[in-house]
């Protein structure tokens, strides 16, 4: 590598101190003889103690330039010396903000891929109801992929059904004698609930499924939905619907 610029002014140093003296003196000789040639003979002798004064006095003012050049020279020193030393911190931050945005792109680049892949599983299958518990439900289903889908429907009742029973045993054989048998009645499933007192167990929901179905991409799919079975009693008070896809 070349010299730095600091080293050049260190070497360089004496020689420029060097010819900012040489033409002080060139200056002052020059006066000496611009003052011969311009005074008379009569005055020689006035005259060089005239000029041995100046000499005097311009030899003071080249050792102080000479001094206030030196000063100036090691400050020049001592800011190249702060500049490389700036650069060099600058350097190093520079490379260690080169290593942290490295870092940071490839975990951006990861991100991005494990979006692309969740992207790729498409968004899970929607669904509602519309209808009522009377006049049966509705299911309105959709999906990013075709396939072959299931569904659980889930009757809640915020005020429990079939209560007064003391066991659970008797809370459901109460609920399953209640249903009309009559024709195809789902599987149901209840949920019963206790309340603390001996005679007050219930059913607060009832829930089936109601078997497979197929859906297009992008498309709405209705399915019908009755509670075939239940007492008419038992209408609930809000009922919902899940939606799964069926393992191949």
């Amino acid at each position: 590598m070349g010299e730095s610029f600091l080293d050049k002014i260190r070497e360089r140093k004496g020689i420029i101190i060097q010819v900012v003296v040489a033409v002080a003196i060139a200056v002052v000789v020059s006066a000496v003889m611009v003052w011969q040639l311009a005074t008379a003979k009569g005055g020689y002798d006035a005259a060089i103690l005239g000029l041995e004064g100046d000499i005097a006095r311009a030899g003071a003012s080249i050792n102080t330039l000479g001094t206030s050049l030196n000063t100036r020279m090691d400050g020049v020193e001592a800011i190249a010396e702060n500049a490389t030393s700036t650069v060099g911190t600058i350097s190093a931050a520079t490379t260690e903000n080169t290593g942290a945005i490295e870092t940071l792109q490839t975990r951006a680049d990861s991100a991005e891929a494990r979006i692309t892949t969740v992207e790729a599983h498409n968004s899970p299958p929607e669904g509602y109801l519309t209808g009522n518990f009377s006049g049966n439900y509705t299911l309105h289903a959709k999906c990013d992929t075709a396939g072959n889908y299931t569904a659980n429907i889930n009757l809640v009742y915020l005020t429990p059904v079939i209560v007064g029973n003391t066991t659970q045993e008797d809370a459901l054989q109460t609920f399953y004698g209640s249903i009309n048998w009559t024709g195809v009645v789902p599987n149901y499933v209840c949920t019963t609930t206790y309340s603390g007192n001996t005679t007050t167990l219930g059913i607060s929901k009832v829930s089936w499924n109601i078997g497979t179905f197929a859906m297009t991409a992008n498309n709405e799919t209705l399915v019908n939905i009755a509670p075939i079975g239940l007492n008419s009693t038992y209408s609930p008070n809000f009922a919902y619907i899940e939606v799964w896809p069926v393992l191949k």
